[in-house]
């Protein structure tokens, strides 16, 4: 068991919280997107996204551009290279662990 608690203290600190989470898997699936879309994709307030966004600017998985639009300015969020490779870094150490406790269950 203790291989397994090793497993799981290697996952990105960054992408372990489920909203980070599922701002990047957004990204990489359906390509940039406002900050007024993932807030509503999500159902989060401006606030936690904002929080959660500053984060992922800060350590450089995303980058915030601002673009203008039929409906006026706004910031479009983009993953980076260094993004896309964390994202799947994180899902092969996700595998690592279901693998792992899978063949525990014996």
């Amino acid at each position: 068991m203790s291989e397994i608690v090793r497993v799981v203290a290697r996952l990105d600190p960054v992408l372990r919280h489920p909203t980070r989470f599922s701002i990047v898997t957004i990204l990489i699936t359906t390509g940039p997107k406002t900050m007024g879309e993932i807030a509503k994709i999500l159902d989060i307030d401006w606030g936690p996204l904002s929080t959660h966004v500053e984060r992922l600017k800060e350590e450089g998985y995303i980058e915030a551009k601002k673009g203008i639009t039929m409906k006026g300015p706004r910031t479009f969020l983009i993953l980076t290279d260094k993004g896309v490779r964390k994202y799947y870094e994180y899902l092969d150490t996700l595998d690592e662990i279901l693998k792992k406790i899978k063949g525990t269950e014996r």
